[in-house]
């Protein structure tokens, strides 16, 4: 069942055909868009857009934060050594966010190790009230040992009760 088209090939029409058409004022018009094509170009168009605001609405929710607290281990047994800590062990310490902990080893790795722990000072960002918050989970090692700042205990048992 071969049809013959008017260019005398046999065979299935084209589908690639060029469709010419004459409006009333002569003009000619090759492929006009169907009313059909018109309408699914349309629903396509509309369910791009709500796709993309579905998207845009999602992307722009964030999870609310988990709520923690440091246990009674946390505080008792929990150290940072300064010399040595990366930046996961300094943001477990209240009052330093990821930035801090970066900002604290790349000093550290430039400007070489902290011989005390109020040589953290130097680090943009760590002033006094931050550095007496975390003094107490803070170690300096020297060789083998590690100092502890002075009156940790102190100041851990007056930490522990305020929260």
């Amino acid at each position: 069942m071969n049809d013959t088209s008017d260019n005398g090939s046999t065979g299935p029409p084209s589908v690639s055909a060029d469709i010419e058409m004459t409006l009333e004022n002569g003009s000619k018009i090759t492929n006009p868009v169907s009313a059909q094509e018109r309408f699914l170009r349309l629903c396509l168009l509309v369910a791009l857009v709500f796709l993309t605001g579905q998207w845009l609405w999602r992307s722009a929710e964030r999870p609310e934060p988990l709520q923690w607290h440091h246990g009674t281990s946390f505080t008792k047994f929990f150290r940072v050594d300064v010399n040595q800590a990366t930046w996961v062990e300094w943001i477990q310490l209240k009052g330093i966010g990821e930035t801090m902990a970066h900002r604290i080893v790349a000093d550290r790795e430039y400007h070489g190790p902290f011989e005390s722990i109020d040589d953290l000072l130097r680090v943009d960002g760590i002033g006094p009230v931050t550095l007496n918050g975390i003094r107490p989970w803070l170690t300096v090692s020297s060789g083998d040992s590690a100092i502890h700042s002075p009156g940790d205990m102190e100041h851990m048992q007056e930490f522990s009760s305020s929260n």
